[in-house]
């Protein structure tokens, strides 16, 4: 049975003679009476207003500079935050938690753009793990807390926001929301959605092979191909000269590393004219697997079989050497972050409705410069 999820509502116990300063003070930055940069009241003037004490005052600003609505510039004053959280700090939440076995390449992904903070000035990113109503984690909880108290501006849901289908968290609360989600989700009409170009991935990956001269792909699925993508492939191969078999197409698991390897070792443990010369990798998580079956197989890369493989940007380097010869085709995770960060602030301005953004892929040696389109 699903955990009942904490409504998203003021709390209902009495709240302290801090708590009530702080609400009142921080109350005024969010709607705006008080703006980013603005000076505060002195703290005599705000006893009197709020009829407490000069300790209580200090306690309740002491938690608005913790919280990042203001800070205080020695001998001037107090001043609210240049980037106060409720304009400013992003909710990235996932329903990955952090006890998984096989942690996700596309979190760690989020993890490295957002260890450097100045990177996204004025703008700062929270991830939260394990949201998700049938076991809410810590995080879930935590994030419950930051929406109340207006700590966060927004949210981007990373991965699996069906799993929240029917809670507060995505149906109830007014804050502004979005979704990084396949197409087939169903999802509520308002939710703005963030896909990425999957058509074009195999697009382009079976072009890049075909302009190395492959004629006999193999191709790893993290799951079943759609009938959609199974329609492309018949397409795309023999235009370019291609064919394959249906023992070449073979679905792991997006974290059975184990599998990934005997599954390629299996393909390639045969003579030249019967084994794959090229492989398509759908998933970054088993590229590791593949490698070594390869290996296993006698084969190496690229002198026997080349690869294009799907990553996320910025990808984590391997120490294997032959990762330097696999053409690493993937979606950037900045790119998907600046759609959605984009989509969070045209619903503040009072927008409500949202054409899907497309982020197209792109291949390593692009990454770094590349820049994706999409209407808001």
């Amino acid at each position: 049975m699903p955990v009942q999820e904490p409504a998203i509502l003021p709390r209902r116990k009495r709240a302290t003679r801090t708590e009530g300063a702080l609400s009142a003070v921080r109350d005024l930055i969010v709607r705006g009476r008080l703006k980013p940069g603005q000076r505060l009241p002195k703290r005599t003037e705000l006893t009197r207003t709020l009829g407490v004490s000069m300790a209580t005052i200090q306690s309740a600003l002491d938690r608005l500079i913790a919280d990042g609505f203001v800070h205080v510039e020695p001998t001037k004053g107090t001043f609210v935050h240049h980037a106060p959280p409720h304009l400013n700090r992003i909710a990235l939440a996932f329903s990955y938690d952090l006890t998984d076995d096989h942690p996700s390449r596309w979190v760690q992904a989020f993890n490295t753009l957002t260890s450097d903070p100045s990177a996204l000035d004025p703008h700062q990113i929270a991830i939260y793990l394990g949201v998700k109503s049938n076991a809410p984690g810590l995080d879930y909880l935590r994030l419950i807390d930051d929406i109340r108290e207006h700590r966060v501006a927004g949210i981007i849901f990373g991965n699996g926001p069906e799993k929240l289908l029917g809670t507060p968290l995505l149906e109830k609360s007014d804050l502004p929301k979005v979704a990084i989600a396949r197409d087939e989700l169903t999802l509520p009409s308002y939710l703005p959605r963030i896909h990425f170009d999957h058509n074009a991935w195999i697009t382009q990956a079976v072009e890049r092979l075909a302009l190395q001269g492959c004629k006999r792909p193999a191709i790893l699925w993290h799951r079943s191909p759609d009938y959609g993508h199974i329609k492309q492939l018949r397409h795309l191969l023999p235009k370019h000269g291609m064919v394959t078999r249906e023992t070449w197409w073979q679905c792991p698991g997006s974290f059975s590393t184990e599998q990934a390897t005997r599954l390629t070792h299996l393909m390639m443990d045969h003579p030249n004219k019967d084994r794959p010369d090229s492989l398509i990798i759908a998933d970054e998580h088993l590229l590791d697997g593949a490698l070594e079956g390869i290996s296993r197989s006698g084969l190496s890369v690229p002198g026997d079989i080349k690869i294009v493989s799907h990553v996320t940007f910025p990808f984590g380097e391997s120490a294997k050497p032959e990762m330097a010869y696999v053409d690493r085709l993937g979606f950037s995770a900045r790119s998907a972050l600046d759609h959605g960060i984009r989509v969070l602030e045209a619903w503040r301005r009072g927008q409500r409705r949202f054409e899907p953004t497309l982020v197209p892929p792109c291949f390593a040696a692009a990454s770094a410069s590349h820049v994706s389109g999409g209407a808001i």
